[in-house]
């Protein structure tokens, strides 16, 4: 398998896109999320909307769910085909409802399947909600879904998850969108070979993003394993020096059994 970000950046970033990450498993192609740079993302990696077998979505917001709309118009009116889009069940209801229904609810009767009035999410993708604790397989890796802690109104958790990706060989835990979770992190770093780590490197802490000054206080172990991504444009930080596996580049790839 082979994990290539095809975007590092942050909701902000105007050098970097959004983060986002491709995975090659044999011939099957699959997005981490699907942000509103994604367009620019695919034409920069040279992969067509028509390659993209499979999605998984972690949470609603825009850097990370904006580029559905041009997928799913790719996908019913050019590539002919759905991609399979992976999330939690109840995220899924909400991404149709309260993101993507405003702009593609409405299309003309020609141009719908018969015996469909409206669009609907089936009609772009093939959806595939994930009950609580309900893993998937693509390609022969498993995905493991982990609700992590991005956003928090009052007593409620806005829904975010991020995944552990299983191989033959290996396990990666991609954290999505997360505050810093020390704990949770610590658990899972028991259990994995490489941790894709949300970061923001700004002067201002949002609290809604693990900082790299907290990500610094983990274990010399831990931190090898931490790969960042999420940053903000030209961080001045030198991961590597200070013991990460370092900061993701836009078209790097990891190889992985």
């Amino acid at each position: 398998m082979k994990i290539i970000p095809i975007g590092v950046g942050s909701a902000f970033s105007t050098t970097n896109y959004n983060a986002c990450i491709l995975l090659e498993i044999g011939t099957h192609k699959m997005l981490l999320d699907a942000g509103s740079d994604l367009k620019y993302m695919l034409r920069d990696a040279n992969v067509k909307t028509a390659d993209i077998d499979a999605v998984f979505i972690s949470h609603l917001h825009n850097d990370h769910v904006g580029g559905l709309e041009y997928l799913g118009f790719m996908n019913y009116f050019v590539d002919k085909k759905k991609a399979k889009l992976f999330g939690d069940m109840n995220l899924l209801h909400n991404l149709w409802d309260h993101t993507l229904k405003g702009g593609m609810e409405s299309l003309e009767a020609w141009q719908l399947p018969e015996g469909i009035k409206v669009g609907a999410l089936d009609v772009f993708f093939d959806a595939q909600p994930l009950m609580p604790n309900e893993s998937f397989d693509v390609g022969g890796v498993t995905f493991e879904p982990v609700q992590t802690t991005h956003i928090t109104n009052g007593y409620y958790q806005a829904q975010s998850f991020g995944l552990v990706i299983k191989t033959k060989k290996n396990r990666i835990f991609w954290t999505a969108d997360t505050q810093f979770a020390p704990s949770q992190i610590r658990s899972l770093c028991q259990k994995v070979d490489l941790i894709i780590h949300d970061c923001e490197t700004g002067k201002f802490k949002s609290q809604v993003h693990a900082h790299y000054d907290d990500l610094r206080t983990f274990d010399e172990k831990t931190r090898k394993k931490i790969a960042l991504i999420h940053y903000g444009d030209n961080p001045t930080q030198q991961a590597e020096a200070d013991g990460f596996y370092g900061f993701l580049k836009q078209g790097q790839v990891i190889e992985v059994e």
